[in-house]
């Protein structure tokens, strides 16, 4: 990421019959030597929103496709950051807003604050706002800094569009605002780093002006990239790996294996950490690296330990979060204040754009790489039907109403999974277990109380699950539940006479749950995936689940949390869960985008934002979804040059792991945009089952022809290779030499005259002569259909039947249809035939049978 720069706006705003937009200060760095500068516009416009009246009179506003502000105490109002894309190593300068459209909403609100997010905090508002008429948010847009997502710069613009007034109780809607960026180009981009297509298909769904944007990134050669998922282990497990490096080559992936030693050698640097980052810094783009699968405990390959709260170093547990995330943003600077302590929220200049998707399998033990890595495959070798439908959902009660008299709200874990239940699930066979035990237990219906015993029972049946979700209390090993066991009499739960902390699941329970039926497994805990210890998540990932999302260190959560719009670790739950279950996406996209989701969209704005990002990681596979995708491994297979205009067949092969159904989608210009889906009529594909199609291109020029596959369940794979097609435009034979032959003859008579012809694309050829010279061809000489070679010499024969003078012509066409122009004519004559003086006495003597016999003997007639 680069060095954020403070937001100045160059406006001036004309009074306006509503009230004014607001708007920030301008901005302007010092201009530096510019290699090239430019500017763009951009308009963002408000999505639809309702309101809706709650308890104590207050309003929350949601909007369609945004987040909100939730800042402790603060107004909560709708928010969306924005990446929009500049000119390869571009950096914003200045931003100027150059149009409006705002209008009051009529009413008097006063809008919900922004709920606390731990215990130590409670529910009152921030009084030096709400007893002010200042505008809330105080900018109606904010620039937020650069950003570097692999090849594309992004500058990062947060636009609030409803505006409040606290004291008046007043609310403006900004429906569009448009603003120009201006930009320079700080850097060259190389042209390896130009030729990364890796992300483009992340790229096209994050980066707000994409289309309008993409054409400055298109590479003027694609490279061959050689590895897009990496693996680093230590040397005593590289051998473990062979049959899972060898699945994923199965899967189309191109796979390396490096050791953190080989890395350390190659790569030299501070310490460990250092060393792995610059080793993939230098070649993911060059590599095309996707995804990096990290094979090894924290102590053999560690994670790097983070500080969000810049005020806090303390290695105690709590402030210093160790994390994959510093794996997986290779563009930002995580210590750019330098002094050696990692991701400072406000100091150090991490972006949270992922180049690549990280996950790690925390164990040095050959055995159990070898069992996890099995399990992963069989896992994605699993259709997406059967016991890949059922979801397990865990809810327990992390903050009980009025706790030690705090006046905050109960948050329950069941509030997570009801909303992944009723919004989410659809199509799932859903067991829920919520908090039954108690005073004030959970008042949601549930398939059964929440124990250990009926986590270990169900887990570890014959069922299996595809999802299994729990929110609840975490230590390193173990996640429990908070049970308000007894009361004093005065009806509010205290800390810590009142309650018991029953555990839910534990590590030694992994031997009782089912590991041939593996769930993919959210922990929204906290300490669950503690790395020093041999935590719950790996206790898991070694038998009882296919992978595993949980925290390092302390999570944190939105206290009352009702809602996704409420953010914290239950928005990241309940997000992930959205993208595996229905929008097909592998664990390492769907936790890395989750994560950033929140991030972007539903902010604190306090440290805490940057511990949620810190601490959730994935134990398993990156690339592992609870659907895995078709194959396209070959290009298609066809002509690879042809005349535009006329049909071709082409054919592609795709498989399914799961032996799933496919259709196939075409693109017949090398866009990366299907231009033609065949579904065999709707029957779809058996997987293996080609697909054979017809085109036409109806121009000259080279196309790349590419194919992606997608299941029934709508799972698509990457597109193949190219195949490369040259249409050219036909061009006809060329003139053909003037016929040769006979230029006197008789009537009757068949004479041989010879021509040849040349076809530029040296196609094969037939001959149309003309045997009276008006322009006609009277005759096609297509050697009985098999055509002529180009430029062969032919002979064909023609008689005349009557006398005259005739102009033989010629032309050539070849066997697309495409013809030439006539040859030059030759002439030939045929004179009327005169009798001869044999014949007339033949003709004598036959009519005078007698006469002169002594003559008729000596002619022999």
């Amino acid at each position: 990421m680069k060095n954020k720069i403070i937001c100045i706006l160059i406006c001036t705003l004309l009074i306006a019959t509503v009230t004014p937009l607001v708007i920030g200060k301008n901005i302007i760095n010092p201009k530096k030597e510019l290699s090239s500068a430019g500017s763009l516009i951009i308009t963002l416009q408000a999505g639809k929103y309702s309101i809706n009246n709650l308890e104590n009179e207050y309003t929350e506003i949601l909007m369609e496709e945004y987040g909100s502000l939730i800042s402790p105490g603060e107004p909560t109002l709708p928010s969306k950051l924005f990446s929009i894309g500049l000119p390869p190593g571009g950096k914003a300068l200045s931003i100027e807003l150059i149009n409006f459209e705002s209008e009051d909403i009529a009413g008097v609100y006063h809008i919900k604050p922004g709920l606390p997010i731990n215990d130590k905090q409670n529910s009152k508002i921030n009084t030096e706002t709400y007893n002010s008429n200042k505008p809330y948010p105080a900018n109606t847009f904010e620039y937020l800094g650069m950003s570097q997502m692999r090849k594309y710069s992004l500058a990062m613009i947060r636009f609030s569009p409803i505006t409040y007034y606290p004291t008046d109780g007043k609310l403006v809607l900004h429906k569009s605002i448009s603003l120009r960026i201006d930009y320079e180009i700080v850097e060259e981009i190389s042209t390896v780093l130009r030729a990364d297509t890796a992300m483009d298909d992340v790229a096209s769904k994050i980066i707000f002006n994409y289309d309008s944007i993409a054409k400055y990134y298109t590479p003027s050669q694609p490279i061959r990239q050689t590895y897009d998922y990496v693996i680093i282990t230590t040397s005593p497990v590289v051998s473990s790996l062979t049959t899972f490096m060898n699945w994923k080559i199965n899967l189309g992936y191109k796979v390396n294996i490096s050791t953190i030693t080989w890395i350390q050698t190659n790569y030299p640097a501070v310490d460990a950490q250092a060393s792995i980052r610059s080793f993939l810094t230098s070649n993911y783009a060059s590599w095309g690296i996707k995804y990096v699968l990290i094979v090894g405990t924290h102590a053999s390959i560690p994670m790097r330990t983070c500080y969000p709260d810049p005020t806090n170093h303390n290695p105690d547990g709590i402030h210093d979060i160790p994390t994959d995330y510093y794996y997986a943003d290779l563009t930002g600077n995580w210590d750019s204040d330098g002094d050696g302590f990692y991701g400072e929220r406000g100091q150090d200049s991490v972006d949270f754009v992922p180049e690549v998707f990280v996950g790690r399998i925390p164990t040095d033990g050959p055995g159990a790489v070898s069992s996890i890595t099995l399990k992963i495959q069989q896992f994605e070798q699993t259709a997406y039907t059967g016991w890949k439908k059922n979801a397990m959902l865990l809810g327990a009660v992390y903050l009980y109403a009025n706790e030690d008299y705090s006046g905050n709200p109960r948050t329950d874990g069941a509030e997570v999974m009801e909303k992944c239940k009723n919004n989410l699930l659809s199509g799932f066979s859903i067991t829920t277990m919520y908090e039954q035990q108690g005073f004030s237990p959970c008042t949601y219906p549930c398939t059964m109380g929440l124990t250990n015993a009926n986590v270990v029972a169900q887990w570890g049946s014959a069922t299996g699950w595809g999802i299994i979700n729990w929110a609840a209390h975490g230590l390193p090993t173990s996640a429990s539940k908070k049970v308000w066991n007894t009361d004093d009499g005065d009806g509010v739960p205290e800390n810590p006479g009142e309650f018991i902390w029953p555990i839910m699941i534990q590590n030694s329970d992994n031997g009782g749950l089912n590991n041939a039926k593996p769930p993919i497994v959210f922990a929204a805990s906290c300490f669950v995936s503690h790395p020093e210890s041999v935590n719950l998540g790996i206790s898991l990932l070694v038998s009882g689940a296919s992978a595993f999302v949980g925290a390092t260190r302390t999570s944190y959560a939105s206290l009352g949390w009702t809602q996704p719009a409420h953010g914290g670790h239950g928005t990241i739950c309940y997000d992930f869960t959205d993208r595996i279950a229905n929008k097909n996406e592998d664990c390492g996209h769907a936790l890395y985008n989750a994560k950033q989701y929140v991030y972007n969209n539903y902010p604190w704005n306090l440290w805490q934002d940057n511990a949620n990002m810190y601490n959730f990681n994935l134990y398993g596979d990156p690339s592992m979804g609870i659907n895995a995708a078709p194959v396209a491994q070959a290009p298609p297979t066809g002509p690879t040059t042809g005349i535009a205009g006329l049909q071709y067949v082409y054919t592609a092969i795709a498989i399914d792991p799961a032996n799933d159904k496919i259709k196939y989608g075409w693109d017949w210009n090398g866009d990366g945009t299907v231009d033609q889906w065949d579904n065999n009529n709707g029957n779809y594909y058996a997987s293996g089952q080609p697909s054979i199609m017809t085109h036409t291109f109806s121009s000259p020029g080279t196309y790349n022809i590419k194919v992606k596959a997608e299941d029934i369940y709508g799972k698509q794979s990457s597109f193949s290779p190219q195949l490369t097609v040259v249409m050219t435009q036909n061009q006809a034979p060329t003139k053909p030499a003037t016929p040769s032959g006979q230029t006197n003859g008789k009537p009757g008579v068949s004479y041989p005259y010879t021509t040849s012809s040349t076809d530029p694309e040296n196609y094969k050829v037939a001959y149309g002569w003309d045997w009276n010279g008006d322009g006609t061809v009277d005759q096609w000489d297509d050697n009985n259909t098999n055509y002529y070679p180009s430029g062969q010499t032919i002979s064909t024969s023609h008689s005349w039947p009557a006398k005259g003078t005739y102009n033989i012509k010629v032309k050539a066409k070849d066997i697309h249809g495409n013809e030439g122009p006539w040859s030059d004519p030759l002439p030939i004559k045929i004179p009327k035939n005169g009798v001869s003086t044999q014949t007339l006495l033949q003709r004598f003597f036959e009519r005078f049978p007698h006469a002169f016999p002594i003559l008729r003997h000596l002619l022999y007639v």
